[in-house]
Order: structure tokens, then sequence, then C-alpha cells
């Protein structure tokens, strides 16, 4: 529940929190954390082949143009 701005705890009376007939309150669903993604595991070849294919694109002239 939000008043005036501020969040009121969950303990307090509405009374309490100075609210009067035709206060206005906002009632607000809190946001779920987010589960952290963990991180996938890549092998040393996978990164050589990137590496290898970002080489490419920068040494061919006709292809660099795609990386800017």
């Amino acid at each position: 529940l939000i008043y005036c701005g501020s969040v009121l705890e969950d303990d307090a009376s509405l009374e309490s929190c100075g609210l009067r007939d035709g206060s206005c309150i906002y009632v607000l669903k809190r946001k779920e954390p987010e589960k952290p993604v963990p991180a996938k595991a890549i092998s040393e070849a996978s990164i050589l082949q990137v590496a290898t294919a970002f080489r490419s694109f920068n040494e061919n002239s006709a292809l660099r143009s795609a990386l800017h």
C-alpha cells in the first residue's frame, strides 16, 4: 500500500498512517526478483572458432563494414 508517496508498513494500521475519509491509497503488487541465469561453459575450441571468424571478418575488406 502506498499513501502520499510512502510505502505503508505491514503492521501499521491505516489510522496510524494518517489516512482519513477520502484519502487515496495505491495497491501495487511487488515485483518478484528475477532468477539469475547461470553462465554457460564454453570450450576453448569454441572460443578459438569465434576468434578465427572475427579475424576473417576483420581482414576481409568486403566483410569489415559488417562489423561497423
